[in-house]
Parts: C-alpha cells; sequence; structure tokens
C-alpha cells in the first residue's frame, strides 16, 4: 500500500493515542475503566464465529472449510494468549490487525465480498427514493445525522448488530423502508451528544466549510443510505467532499475499489444533478485512506489520503471502529465530527450508556 504518513490535521501528533480505551484495566480500577482485558477478548470472540462462517462459504477460496475452521483455532488461540500473557500493549487495533491477517494468511482476501455486493445493489436501488424522501421533507442537518446512524446499526464486525443483519434478511423488509424505520425510531438515544454544537456550526451559513474529509465504514445503506445523503447535503451548501475509504478489503467495509468502480458509476448514472455536478466537476471525489483494518491509525494513512487531506477544514470519522474505539478523544486543528452506532454492550457500559446508543461527537478546530 505504499509508504504511511500522519493525517495532516492532528493537534499534537507526539501525543496521539488512537485507542479511546484502556485494555488492560482490572475490574477493581474506576468506573471508566471496569471493562477489562476479559470483557474485551470476549467481544472478539463473540463476533468470531460470523468471520468463520463467511470465510467458509468463500467460493473463491479452494477447501474454505478447512481453511476457515484453520482460522478459527489460530485466532481463538491468540485471543486465549492475550489472557495468559498479559501483553501489556494489547489494543483493539492489534486484535483487529491480527484478525485480517489471519484470514489472509489462509487465503481470504475478502470474504465479505459477497454480502457487500448484494448489500450495494440493494442500498444503490433504492438510493433515488431516499433522497426523494429526505427532500420532501426538507430534512435538516440532525435527519442526515440520525440517517447515518440508521446506516450504521448494520455491522458485520459486532456480534449484536450481526443478528440484527440476520433478522432483517430472514424479514425480507424493503431496505429503504427499514431504513427510514431505523432512523425514527432506533437513533435517538445519545450517549455522547455535541448535536447542538454541530447545529450551531452547520447552521452558521457565512463560514460554511471549504472541503470535508469523511472516512467512511461498512458499504451496503451504511455508506449509500447515511453518509452519501450527508456528502450531498454538504455539496449543497458549498463543501467540497473526499470520501477516504479503505485500500484492503475488512469485515463488510467499502473499499476504494469498490467505490470508484461500482459507487461513483451508479451516482452518475442515477439522475440526480448534485451528485452528478459534483463529480464531473471534482467537488465530490474519493480516495484511499492507505488502511487495512475496521479501525484506524491516522500516523498511519496513505500519502494520497494526507495530500488531500491537507486543506480540508472538517474530518467526519464514520462508526465505532474509526470514530469510537479510536479516536474519539483525538483532538484536530480542523472542526470534526465523529458519528457512528455503540453496537458492543461493553464499550456502551465505558460510554454511559445502552446497546445501540448513538455517537454524536464534535469539536471546533483547537
Amino acid at each position: 500500500m505504499g509508504k504511511k504518513v500522519q493525517f495532516p490535521k492532528l493537534f499534537n501528533a507526539e501525543t496521539y493515542e488512537p485507542c479511546t480505551f484502556d485494555y488492560d484495566a482490572k475490574p477493581d480500577e474506576s468506573q471508566e475503566k471496569k471493562i477489562g482485558r476479559e470483557s474485551w477478548v470476549k467481544i472478539f470472540k463473540d463476533s468470531n464465529e460470523e468471520f468463520r462462517r463467511r470465510a467458509m462459504n468463500d467460493r473463491t477460496v479452494e477447501n474454505s472449510k478447512e481453511k476457515s475452521e484453520k482460522f478459527n483455532r489460530e485466532f481463538l488461540a491468540y485471543l486465549d494468549d492475550l489472557l495468559e500473557q498479559r501483553d501489556p500493549d494489547m489494543n483493539v487495533i492489534k486484535m483487529c490487525r491480527f484478525r485480517d491477517e489471519c484470514l489472509r494468511k489462509n487465503g481470504f482476501e475478502d470474504c465479505f465480498e459477497k454480502v457487500k455486493r448484494e448489500e450495494n445493489e440493494k442500498a444503490l436501488e433504492a438510493l433515488p427514493r431516499v433522497l426523494k424522501k429526505l427532500d420532501e421533507e426538507r430534512a435538516t442537518i440532525l435527519e442526515y445525522v440520525k440517517g447515518v446512524f440508521a446506516g450504521n446499526i448494520f455491522d458485520l464486525g459486532a456480534a449484536a448488530s450481526q443478528a440484527l443483519f440476520s433478522d432483517e434478511e430472514e424479514d425480507g423488509e424493503n431496505i429503504e423502508t427499514s431504513f427510514f424505520e431505523t432512523r425514527d425510531t432506533k437513533t435517538n438515544t445519545f450517549v455522547v451528544d455535541d448535536f447542538k454544537l454541530l447545529q450551531k456550526r452547520w447552521n452558521d451559513l457565512d463560514d460554511v466549510h471549504r472541503k470535508c474529509c469523511i472516512f467512511v465504514d461498512n458499504a451496503g445503506a451504511d455508506i449509500i443510505l447515511g453518509v452519501l445523503p450527508l456528502a450531498r447535503a454538504m455539496l449543497k451548501r458549498g463543501t467540497k467532499v473526499v470520501l477516504c475509504a479503505n485500500d484492503v478489503p475488512s469485515i463488510n467495509d467499502i473499499t476504494i475499489k469498490e467505490l470508484r468502480e461500482l459507487v461513483f458509476p451508479r451516482l452518475l448514472e442515477m439522475g440526480d444533478e448534485v451528485f452528478k455536478n459534483a463529480i464531473e466537476m471534482g467537488t465530490l471525489s474519493c480516495c484511499g485512506s492507505g488502511n487495512d483494518m475496521p479501525v484506524i491509525d491516522l500516523r498511519e494513512i496513505s500519502e494520497e489520503c494526507a495530500e488531500v487531506c491537507s486543506d480540508c477544514d472538517l474530518i467526519v470519522l464514520i462508526g465505532m471502529g474509526r470514530g469510537i474505539e479510536t479516536n474519539l478523544k483525538t483532538e484536530f486543528t480542523i472542526d470534526r465530527m465523529n458519528l457512528g452506532m455503540v453496537k458492543h454492550p461493553e464499550v456502551a457500559e465505558l460510554l454511559g450508556g445502552e446497546l445501540y446508543s448513538s455517537v454524536c461527537k464534535f469539536d471546533l478546530a483547537k
């Protein structure tokens, strides 16, 4: 993926710590740190069956059943070792990296490709109707933010949202019906709530952001029905938007290849003048972030991404991995917005909220 560099708008790169939580806290420590190593290992163990199942059903890999079982054994053994050896540097980035490397070592480069493709197609087909409804209801920044939450709730990297996704598949509910129902009924509880500050900044039409870099999360409804309408609202205000996506597949996260080869061409074909004009004029673009995990260390992004972001005045970090489990406490020299849905009960407890609480973190430039 080439040379890695730091995000150019970190307030203090020397003291930057990407991980939000203490992963080796003892159970008898302060309330803030009561979720300890055993709980974090349990989070990864609970979600791993979905990875094993997707790997087993990956028809691009020969002997996928045997290789998926080997992946499962290796990753669970790694997690058990973490409990026994008590690595003082254990964190979510290390665990995500080992899991993805373990999948690739066993031949699984993108075992979620099939479900991503299916979800992208369903969401793209629904997008014109979703945009029409948003325009008809004269959506405000609140509706756009809650739309991001509604899209972000379905995440195949977390056990709780894996179950939600399975329920939706069985129900066969229309995707836009499900999206708006989720937006209107399941996104009203905020565990981090800076919305009033965000709304005040959004409503300052004399100082609209010049350029926004959005670090995107999941394929399907997340990027297409949640993030793209927010990006479109920014474009209509005169803000340039760059979507920064993983270069390498990880879970069901959208990749830069999928944005370039599927999503952007479909936006051009769709007939929406805002998207069409923005893509043709270059005010809506995308770039590879250099990342290969569902979390992100902003000291390790691609040179291309750093160059593209060098003149942005707003960063948006989407999802639990990029915006909650990492970078929730990060300070920037530009305005920042973290938007995501809490999909681990342990993370909800640490933040003082409930499962499926919403995080709307907004800070003005330092």
